[in-house]
């Protein structure tokens, strides 16, 4: 058995388009695969979205806001928000802006600037302001839509208390029965088929290793 393989690998061998095609240029390629995709895995983790936060008198007299934003922002691995308080909404438009030195302090402001800035009126709630001219499929556009969700979901879950104490105030006393309230739930899980899930380079060399075979 042994001998037919290696009869049948030196013949293959000899020639010469087989050998290019099903053995160079397949090592070949799957070592720049290798440099090309060494960082996939890492650019593909969420990172913490650059908000600023107007803290004012207005967003100091809306404590259920301003600990929502708190939360989201506390370092872990479920940290969402890189958050920045300014004082104005000026500074805040600076830092949405890109301005570099105005962030100075804050956060890393890249070349793009904050992705939004949240400010709180007198009524206690908050308004999620984006730049303009952002394509849908940038990743400014992915995280300006998270912005609104958050701003959108805190408006949405204070409407809903202040219904629930105008036609059940007792029923406020019950914290589980408020956290149930509220709880959105997960509409998604991610599950892992296998063991040891793949990462994301490996579609790409097992389509190199179905063009070889």
């Amino acid at each position: 058995m042994f001998n037919v393989f290696k009869g049948a690998l030196l013949a293959l061998v000899r020639e010469k388009s087989v050998f290019i095609w099903s053995l160079a240029f397949p090592l070949i390629l799957s070592t720049m695969f290798v440099f090309m995709f060494a960082n996939l895995d890492e650019a593909g983790q969420f990172e913490p979205i650059p908000t600023v936060v107007v803290a004012d008198e207005n967003y100091d007299a809306a404590p259920g806001f301003s600990e929502m934003i708190d939360t989201l922002a506390e370092p872990g691995a479920d940290q969402m928000l890189d958050v920045a308080r300014v004082a104005t909404e000026q500074e805040a438009r600076d830092l949405m802006s890109g301005n570099v030195a105005a962030g100075a302090g804050y956060f890393n402001i890249s070349g793009d600037g904050a992705a939004g800035y949240f400010t709180v009126d007198s009524d206690g709630m908050p308004t999620v302001h984006v730049k303009a001219g952002v394509t849908p499929d940038s990743l400014d556009s992915a995280y300006q839509s998270i912005l609104k969700t958050i701003g959108d979901g805190y408006v949405r879950n204070a409407a809903l208390i202040e219904d629930v104490a105008a036609e059940n105030p007792a029923a406020l006393a019950d914290m589980a029965a408020v956290e149930k309230l509220l709880d959105a739930g997960d509409l998604t899980e991610k599950i892992d088929v296998t063991q040891n899930p793949p990462k994301e380079s490996v579609r790409y060399f097992f389509a190199l290793l179905g063009m070889a075979a």
